[in-house]
């Protein structure tokens, strides 16, 4: 369940036009699912999702309002929930 549901948030996160503060809600709701049990399925997360590459591309954003600032700190919270899972 928290592959698919990962999958659509991330489907979600690039091919919608979305504004700063509903992509913010959608990274904030990655991070919940990724960290949101003991044992995630962190190496299925990363096999059949690209995430990895998304959630990096968010750190090369520009700090111009603080949604980014917020984003780019949720960014490096799941690349340091999907290090320590696996």
């Amino acid at each position: 369940m928290q592959i698919q549901q990962t999958q659509m948030l991330l489907n979600k996160l690039v091919e919608m036009h979305l504004s700063e503060e509903d992509q913010l809600v959608l990274v904030i709701t990655i991070r919940r699912v990724i960290s949101g049990s003991e044992e995630p399925p962190i190496e299925e997360i990363m096999a059949s999702t690209n995430l990895i590459q998304i959630v990096s591309q968010m750190l090369k954003f520009s700090d111009a309002t603080e949604e980014v600032r917020i984003m780019k700190l949720e960014a490096i919270w799941i690349l340091t929930n999907l290090a320590y899972g696996s």
